[in-house]
């Protein structure tokens, strides 16, 4: 059963209703993320008390290595972060405990909920992420909806090259 006939509205409800969640700020972002399929990855959860003064450019100093932060009160961070492999984590936690100014970090390994709705999908389980791809899922963390022209561009490739490394991780459900 496809959408449209699950909500049982045209295509154009849905859009102004979702353009209207947007104007009232329910919906702040389309965002890109690893899904339970990109077994390569691994998701590191980091969180603690920071000593840190200022927060002001933390997220632009970890942005290469991390695809969310939060900051609780009292300087209470959490972090997100992929690993390619687990020989990354001890670099991952040093350099985060160092830019964060976090001494004594928690540090998790954490799953994802598997999709109901894709239990009975057809997997490729041989698809591998390369570096292209993680490029283009960082490229597209906070906007989803962010032209893949754009995306090509900024990542120096072609819009073709791109869209192909997209579609085929679409296809085979390695991101959400």
């Amino acid at each position: 059963m496809n959408w449209q006939k699950k909500l049982d509205l045209s295509v154009t409800a849905v859009h102004n209703r979702i353009q209207s969640l947007i104007d009232t700020g329910i919906i702040r972002k389309f965002t890109t993320s690893l899904s339970i399929f990109a077994q390569s990855a691994i998701h590191v959860f980091i969180y603690g008390n920071s000593k840190t003064n200022s927060i002001t450019n933390l997220k632009e100093k970890l942005k290469k290595h991390i695809y969310w932060l939060a900051v609780g009160g009292g300087n209470f961070f959490y972090i997100g972060a992929y690993l390619e492999n687990l020989g990354e984590l001890e670099s991952l936690v040093r350099f985060i405990k160092e830019k964060a100014d976090l001494p004594e970090p928690i540090v998790g390994l954490t799953g994802f909920p598997f999709p109901r709705m894709l239990k009975n999908a057809k997997i490729d389980t041989r698809s591998k992420l390369c570096e292209l791809d993680y490029k283009i899922i960082r490229s597209l963390k906070d906007d989803s909806r962010k032209p893949i022209s754009v995306v090509a561009e900024e990542l120096g490739v072609s819009t073709k090259t791109a869209r192909r490394r997209l579609t085929s991780m679409i296809k085979n459900f390695l991101i959400q």
